[in-house]
C-alpha cells in the first residue's frame, strides 16, 4: 500500500513496508509486535505467533485515535 505524504508538503509518496508496535512505559520493557506487508496481505509477528492480516485490518489497527470507533 502507499502513503499519502501529502500533508508533510511533498507530492511524493513511500510504500510502507513494515510497521513495529511497542506496548509498554519503557523501550527497554512492554511488549513489541511487528507487521510486515508482504505481496497482497500483512504478516503480524507476535512472539511466537505468526498471522496473515488483510491491508483494511491494519488500516483499522493504525488509524487515529479520534477516526476509530472503537475507542
Amino acid at each position: 500500500p502507499l502513503m499519502d505524504l501529502g500533508k508533510y508538503n511533498t507530492n511524493k509518496s513511500a510504500e510502507l513496508l513494515s510497521i513495529v508496535f511497542h506496548n509498554g512505559y519503557f523501550a527497554n520493557s512492554g511488549h513489541y509486535t511487528m507487521l510486515l506487508n508482504h505481496q497482497t496481505h500483512w504478516l503480524l509477528f507476535d512472539d511466537s505467533r505468526l498471522s496473515v492480516l488483510r491491508t483494511e485490518r491494519v488500516q483499522e489497527m493504525c488509524a487515529p485515535i479520534s477516526d476509530n470507533p472503537n475507542t
